[in-house]
């Protein structure tokens, strides 16, 4: 349902799509919260997260680099999708 980001200052981060609602039965240990992402926190997520730094490097790349023109589509497109 959702895409796990990264941990930060013991919390995991997580996207959910629009209009997602979580279920009120979670785990024990799993406390839902609602954050703002401030440019602050956007930017730790992207410092700490592999999958923001991997999708950031296909988008950097070259064309001399192992990523197909394609393959940054994807990850322009992923990286909205994420809100990175």
């Amino acid at each position: 349902m959702g895409q796990e980001l990264c941990e930060i200052e013991g919390l995991t981060y997580v996207v959910l799509p629009d209009g997602v609602v979580l279920p009120t039965d979670q785990p024990e240990g799993i406390v839902p919260l609602l954050v703002t992402l401030t440019p602050a926190l956007l930017d730790q997520i992207k410092t700490v997260s592999a999958q923001a730094r991997f999708i950031q490097s296909v988008i950097d790349s070259t064309g001399t680099e192992p990523y197909s023109d394609e393959s940054r589509v994807w990850a322009s497109a992923e990286k909205a999708r994420l809100g990175l």
